[in-house]
Formats: structure tokens, C-alpha cells, sequence
């Protein structure tokens, strides 16, 4: 019982807060998600797309993805992250990588599965866009789990 309470808490710490940004884009901060706020890495970085900015721990994206490893060591674009607040600029440049050739679930999913190494509530039409990105961005180990888990769909 305990075990089940945990899992729903940890559920709704990582239930995604979107928020609305002045030119229209969505941005969902995963640094800022109560679940994941505990990493005190000081090194962001932003996943974007057409639809969202997603901002994440470098470290979780780099240990999972040699594609993105290598895109965050030669990216140039810059996204401003922070704000300013008691009159005090905490505002700073931090690495973005655009990927328009997947859609923003696709996105989030990867990027919960960074941080937690595994997905929960994904049907057959998601794992299979999931194997997918994984394939693409080289993520051995999303790719070994949406395998183990497609048995259960009996996708092969």
C-alpha cells in the first residue's frame, strides 16, 4: 500500500505544468518540477521543437543519448532562462537543440525517461513513435526498456 502511495505521489510531482510564453511557445521546466527540483546541477539545457521548449538537467539528457551528447557539445544557439526577481537578473544563456522531426510527446516522454528510466501509461501507437526517436537520438537503453515493454503489447 505504501509502495502504491509513492508511486502515485511521484505521478503527480512529474504531471507536467505548461505554461504559455510570450511569443506563443510552450515551455515545460523540468527543473522546476518538485520531483525533479532535488538536482542541484546548475547546468540546463532546452529540447525544442515547433510546439514546446523543454527545459532539463544537461546531465540526464547526456547520460542517456550519444545524439544529443554530441549536439549539446556543438550547439550555438542560446535559450534565456531565468528571470528577474527582486531586482536581482538571474537570467542566463543556457545550450538549446531544436528536433522538429518529433512531436512533443514524443519529446517529454524521452525526457521523463532521463530522469526516471522508465514510462508510465504508453499504449502500442506511442511505443512505436518511441522506438523510433530512440532509435534516432542512439538511446540504448529507452530502446532495450520500449522492447522489454512492447512484449506486453505483443508488438513483434
Amino acid at each position: 500500500m505504501m509502495q502504491s502511495n509513492d508511486k502515485s505521489r511521484l505521478r503527480q510531482q512529474t504531471t507536467t505544468t505548461t505554461t504559455t510564453t510570450t511569443n506563443i511557445r510552450n515551455k515545460i521546466d523540468f527543473c522546476q518540477m518538485s520531483a525533479f527540483k532535488q538536482f542541484k546541477s546548475p547546468f540546463y539545457c532546452v529540447i525544442s521543437n515547433d510546439e514546446c521548449d523543454f527545459i532539463c538537467h544537461t546531465i540526464f539528457i547526456m547520460a542517456t543519448s550519444d545524439y544529443f551528447r554530441g549536439m549539446l557539445d556543438q550547439t550555438e544557439d542560446e535559450y534565456e532562462y531565468g528571470e528577474i526577481k527582486n531586482g536581482i537578473d538571474y537570467r542566463r544563456k543556457i545550450p538549446r537543440i531544436y528536433v522538429k522531426r518529433f512531436d512533443s510527446h514524443s519529446l517529454e516522454s524521452f525526457i521523463k525517461f532521463a530522469y526516471m528510466l522508465r514510462l508510465d501509461h504508453i499504449d502500442s501507437i506511442m511505443m512505436k513513435k518511441l522506438l523510433e526517436f530512440s532509435s534516432y537520438i542512439n538511446c540504448i537503453e529507452m530502446m532495450n526498456y520500449l522492447e522489454m515493454k512492447s512484449k506486453e503489447f505483443n508488438l513483434h
